[in-house]
C-alpha cells in the first residue's frame, strides 16, 4: 500500500510533498489475504530502512525506504504517526528546535514548516548549511551563466526568510561557532573577494577582507572570530593566513615559502584531502601541513622503460610507485604559534603522521610504514614521537611495530597501545608508560582473531570525560582503568551473564583521524550500551550510569539504529527477527512504554516465510559453536528438503536478522532467496587453529552438519555448499577431503596457497604473504619454514580428489584474491575431466556492484544449485558446447 501510493507521487508530479495517516497493523495485513509463494517477481516489493534520525525533542522521525531502483525519505510524527514522503531526496536535517524539516531533491532544496506543514521550494539549491544556533541557513544556488559555466549564488539569511543577502558567484562559505558570522570567497572579475556578512539584528552588513588575485580556500574559523584560510599561489604551494577579529581589529597575518625557510629548507605549504588548517581550541595557534621542497640534485629520477624491483628494497615496487611522493617527501604538520610568532614542523621524514586531541598541547606522529605491508611479512618498526606545540620540541615514545593499535585521549594527553597481549599508556607530562592490564584478570586481546603476527584487540572506545580512566574492552565487559594501571573497575558483568556489553554512544570525530584518536564518554550523565547474548544473538540496550547498568530495551531479535533526543528521554530503535521485517520503534525513558513507528515491507505478512533457529554442537576436542538454521518457507516435515551450507568465519549471529529476498546483493548468497524457494540454509561457526585453516574449516562444517542431520529434516545427498573469498578457499578444501556435498561454489576463492602466497595483491600493493601471517589466514610461521604444513592446507594439492560438480565465479579486474585463483582451479579440473564451471564478469572486482552482473549473478545461483540439489533441468549456460 504505502510502496504504490508514493510511486504514484512520482507520476504524477515529483514535487508532491503528501501526507499520509493509515494504520499497517500487521496481523490485520496478514488476514488480508491468503499466503502464498514468493517469486522473483515480487522481489522487488521490498526495501530496506536506511538514514533513521529523531528530532531534537522526540516528536518527529525520518527514515528513508530503500527499494533496489528507487528511495523515498519519510518524516513521520511521532504522536500521532502521520507521514509524509519526499521523494528521491537527501541531506535531510531538524532545525530551530523542532520548527522546520529542510531536505535537498534534484531540484532543490523543500522546506516544511513542522508547526503548520506548510512547505516551500527553493529551486536550483544544490547545497546549504545550517548555523550553529540553528538562527541562520546559507543556500547555495546553482546559476548557468551565458558561457554556460557553472556559477553559484549564495542566499543567506535567517530561517523566517526575511530579510535574505545575495551574494552571487561564491566558491565557498563557512559559518563561525557561534553562528553570528558567515565568511565566504566570490570569484569576480578582478580576483577572488574574501568577505564576512554579520547575522543577527543587521543581517546583510557586508565586510570586505581580502581580495587576491590567487583563490582563497579552506576558510576555518577559530576564537576571538579570527579566520584563517589558504591562498593557492601555485602549484601545489600556497600561503597561510589568518585575520585578527575580522569585526574590529581586521589585520592579516601571513605566511609562506617566500622569505621562510623550515629547518633550513625550503617547503611548500599544501591543500589535499589529508592536510589540515585549524586552529587550536583557545585560538592561539594555528596547524597546517607543509612538504620540503625537493632540489633537483635531490628528486629521484625512475625507470620509465622498465620496472626495477629490488628483493632487498623496504618496500614491493608497485607499493613505493602508488606511495613514492608520500614515502620520499610526505606532508608534515607545523604549527604557527600566533602570539609569538613562532613556526615549528611536528614530524620527520622517518615519522610524519601526526593524530592530536582537543587541546592540541601534545602532537603525536607515526611513521610512513607503520600500515603498509612491506617486502617483509612482519613489517617494519617506525618510531612514534609526542610533540610539546608550544615548544616544538620531541620526545621519541617507541617504535611502533606493524599494525599496533595506538590510540590519542581525547584531550591529547595519553597514548594508548596495544603491545604483547596488553594495553599500555605513555603519559605526555609525565613521559612514562604504564602497562594497565597485565595485572588483571582479563584478556585483552581478540583470541578469535589472534594471528601470529598481529593480535587485534576487542577495542578502547574512549575515556570517562575527566579522563583519570580509560574504557577498555575484554570479550564480554567493559573496564575503566585509571592511566597509571593502579585502579581498574569491571563496570559490566556480562561474562557471568553470557552476554557482551559495548558502548553505542558516540561523539563524532575527525574523520581523518578516527583509526587513532577515542571518544570521551560522561559516565555520571550515562552512555548508551549495545547488549549482545552470547546464547541466543539476541540484542537490546541499556543506560551505563555511575557504575549502574540498566536495561530499558531487550529483545529476543536484533535490535539497532538507536537513536536519541537531545533530552535522553525518547529513543527510536529497529528491532527484526529472521521472520518478521524491521519495524521502527519508539521507547520513551519515563513512562517505559515502547511505541511502533513504522512496520517496513507490510507485503511480507502476505507470503510463505520461513523460520530460523541456533544449533548447537561440539567438536572432538570440546569446543562448543553453533550454526544458524534457516528453514524453507514450504517447510513440512513429512519429507527431507535440500539444503546449503553457507561459511566464512562465524555466522550464526545471522540467526535473527531479516534479510530481504533480492537479486541486486554483491558476492554474497541472499538466504531468503532460498528459503523461500524450498531450501534449508545453514550457517554453522568456524574457529581457527593456526596452520590450519583448512582442517578448522572441515572440522567444524561437518561437526555442524552431523548436528543438523540428526534432526531428520535434510536429505543427505542433497546438500550444497558456498563460500565466498576466505569461505571460497574453505569450500574448496572441504571438498578436497569429503564427497559430502553434492554440489559447491567457491566465490573469489583461493585454490592454490603456494602460488597465492608468491603472488602480489594488486589491489594493496603489496605481496600476498603478508595475509598469511598477518591476516585471515592464520598461518605460524611463513612458507619456507614450514612448507609441508602450506601443502597440507592447500585445495590443489589435494584436487584429485575432488569428485563434487564445482561453480567457481570471480571477476576478471579482482586483485584482492587474484581472479587467477579460479583460472588455475578451472585449468586442473579440466585437465583431471572433472564436472566443473568458472564464471568470470567483466570489470568486476572482490565484490559485485554492476546491477546487471549482480542480477546475473544471483540467478546463475540459483539455477546451479536448482540443477544439483533439486534436479531442475540445466540452463543453456550450464551445457557442454
Amino acid at each position: 500500500m504505502e510502496k504504490n501510493a508514493f510511486r504514484l507521487s512520482w507520476i504524477s508530479n515529483q514535487w508532491v510533498v503528501f501526507f499520509m495517516c493509515f494504520c499497517v497493523a500487521c496481523p490485520l495485513w496478514g488476514q488480508a489475504a491468503k499466503s502464498r509463494d514468493l517469486s522473483i517477481a515480487d522481489y522487488d516489493l521490498w526495501h530496506s530502512l536506511r538514514n533513521i534520525n529523531i528530532s531534537q525533542k522526540g516528536k518527529w522521525a525520518s527514515f528513508h525506504l530503500n527499494y533496489d531502483t528507487t528511495d523515498t525519505l519519510v518524516l513521520q510524527n511521532t504522536l500521532d504517526l502521520t507521514k509524509t514522503y519526499f521523494p528521491d531526496t537527501f541531506q535531510e536535517s531538524f532545525l530551530s528546535g523542532e520548527k522546520y524539516f529542510v531536505c535537498l531533491n534534484r531540484t532543490g532544496l523543500i522546506k516544511l514548516d513542522l508547526s503548520n506543514k506548510e512547505q516551500k521550494c527553493f529551486p536550483q539549491v544544490v547545497d546549504y548549511k545550517i548555523s550553529s544556533n540553528q538562527k541562520y541557513w546559507a543556500l547555495q544556488k546553482r546559476r548557468v551563466t551565458k558561457s554556460e559555466k557553472k556559477n553559484y549564488t549564495l542566499v543567506v539569511g535567517g530561517l523566517d526568510e526575511k530579510r535574505p543577502s545575495i551574494i552571487e558567484s561564491v566558491e565557498d562559505y563557512e559559518f563561525n561557532k557561534a553562528g553570528n558570522l558567515l565568511a565566504f570567497v566570490q570569484k569576480l572579475d578582478r580576483g577572488y573577494q574574501l568577505g564576512v556578512i554579520v547575522l543577527g539584528e543587521g543581517t546583510g552588513s557586508t565586510i570586505d577582507l581580502k581580495l587576491s588575485k590567487f583563490p582563497i580556500t579552506k576558510l576555518v574559523w577559530g576564537a576571538a572570530n579570527n579566520l584563517a584560510f589558504l591562498e593557492a599561489i601555485g602549484p601545489n604551494n600556497h600561503t597561510v593566513n589568518w585575520i585578527e577579529d575580522v569585526i574590529n581589529n581586521k589585520q592579516l597575518h601571513s605566511y609562506n615559502n617566500a622569505t621562510n625557510k623550515i629547518n633550513g629548507r625550503n617547503f611548500q605549504i599544501i591543500n589535499t584531502v589529508g592536510s589540515t588548517l585549524h586552529f587550536s581550541e583557545k585560538g592561539d595557534k594555528l596547524f597546517f601541513h607543509f612538504q620540503h621542497k625537493e632540489e633537483k640534485s635531490e628528486q629521484k629520477i625512475e625507470d620509465t622503460i622498465v620496472q626495477v624491483w629490488n628483493a632487498r628494497d623496504a618496500l614491493t615496487y608497485p607499493s613505493r610507485m602508488a606511495y613514492a611522493e608520500y614515502y620520499n617527501n610526505p606532508k608534515i604538520l607545523a604549527v604557527w604559534n600566533l602570539k609569538n610568532n613562532t613556526i615549528f614542523p611536528l614530524g620527520t621524514k622517518e615519522s610524519p603522521n601526526a593524530v592530536w586531541g582537543n587541546l592540541d598541547k601534545y602532537i603525536y606522529t607515526y611513521g610512513q610504514f607503520d600500515d603498509r605491508a612491506p617486502g617483509s611479512d612482519n613489517g617494519i618498526a617506525t618510531p612514534v614521537y609526542v610533540y610539546d606545540s608550544d615548544t616544538g620540541k620531541s620526545h621519541w615514545i617507541m617504535d611502533r611495530k606493524y599494525k599496533m593499535p595506538i590510540k590519542v585521549s581525547p584531550s591529547g594527553r595519553y597514548l594508548s597501545y596495544f603491545k604483547d597481549e596488553d594495553w599500555w599508556v605513555f603519559d605526555a607530562v609525565t613521559q612514562k608508560h604504564s602497562n594497565i592490564t597485565t595485572k588483571l584478570n582479563l584478556t585483552a586481546f581478540n583470541e578469535e582473531k589472534k594471528t601470529s603476527g598481529i593480535n587485534s584487540t576487542y577495542g578502547c572506545p574512549g575515556w570517562n570525560n575527566v579522563e583519570t580512566g580509560i574504557i577498555i574492552y575484554d570479550e564480554y565487559d567493559i573496564w575503566l582503568i585509571a592511566p597509571d594501571g593502579r585502579i581498574a573497575q569491571k563496570l559490566t558483568d556480562g561474562r557471568n551473564e553470557h552476554k557482551t556489553y559495548r558502548i553505542t554512544s558516540k561523539e563524532k570525530l575527525n574523520p581523518q583521524l578516527v583509526p587513532y584518536i577515542t571518544n570521551s564518554f560522561n559516565l555520571s550523565k550515562g552512555v548508551l550500551l549495545t547488549i549482545s547474548n552470547s546464547n541466543d544473538h539476541s540484542r537490546g540496550f541499556a543506560i551505563l550510569k555511575k557504575k549502574m547498568v540498566s536495561p530499558f530495551i531487550e529483545s529476543k531479535g536484533y535490535v539497532s539504529n538507536l537513536k536519541e533526543d537531545d533530552e535522553g528521554e525518547d529513543f527510536i530503535f529497529t528491532e527484526e527477527h529472521y521472520d518478521y521485517p524491521p519495524t521502527l520503534k519508539k521507547y520513551n525513558l519515563k513512562t517505559k512504554k515502547t511505541k511502533e513507528l513504522h512496520q517496513s515491507n507490510p507485503q511480507h505478512f502476505n507470503f510463505n516465510w520461513g523460520k530460523s533457529e541456533l544449533v548447537n554442537y561440539q567438536l572432538e576436542d570440546g569446543t562448543k559453536l553453533k550454526g544458524a538454521l534457516f528453514y524453507p518457507s514450504d517447510f513440512d516435515n513429512s519429507h527431507p528438503y535440500p539444503m546449503i551450507v553457507n561459511i566464512y568465519q562465524k555466522m550464526s549471529d545471522r540467526v535473527n536478522r531479516y534479510q530481504n529476498p533480492t537479486l541486486f546483493t554483491g558476492f554474497d548468497l541472499n538466504i531468503s532467496n532460498f528459503t523461500t524457494n524450498g531450501y534449508f540454509v545453514f550457517c554453522p561457526d568456524i574457529v581457527y587453529k593456526i596452520n590450519e585453516p583448512g582442517p578448522s574449516a572441515l572440522r567444524c562444517v561437518i561437526a555442524g552438519l552431523e548436528a543438523v542431520f540428526a534432526k531428520g529434516l535434510i536429505d543427505r545427498k542433497r546438500v550444497g555448499l558456498f563460500g565466498h573469498s576466505l569461505g571460497g578457499y574453505e569450500t574448496s578444501y572441504i571438498i578436497s577431503q569429503t564427497d559430502l556435498f553434492a554440489t559447491a561454489v567457491s566465490g573469489a576463492g583461493t585454490h592454490d596457497l603456494l602460488s597465492f602466497y608468491f603472488s602480489m595483491a594488486w589491489l594493496w600493493q603489496v605481496p600476498q604473504s603478508d595475509r598469511f601471517i598477518n591476516d585471515i589466514m592464520f598461518f605460524g610461521s611463513p612458507y619456507f619454514e614450514i612448507p609441508e604444513i602450506y601443502k597440507k592446507n592447500s585445495p590443489l594439492n589435494f584436487v584429485e580428489n575432488i569428485n563434487t560438480p564445482l561453480l567457481t565465479i570471480t571477476g576478471d579486474k579482482d586483485t584482492n584474491v587474484n581472479w587467477e585463483q579460479s583460472v588455475e582451479m578451472f585449468n586442473t579440473l579440466r585437465i583431471l575431466g572433472r564436472e566443473h564451471i568458472m564464471l568470470i564478469y567483466p570489470n568486476e572486482g572482490h565484490e559485485f556492484f554492476d546491477p546487471l552482473v549482480q542480477k546475473d549473478y544471483n540467478k546463475k545461483l540459483m539455477e546451479w544449485y536448482g540443477h544439483y540439489l533439486k534436479v531442475e533441468e540445466k540452463k543453456k549456460w550450464m551445457m557442454e558446447k
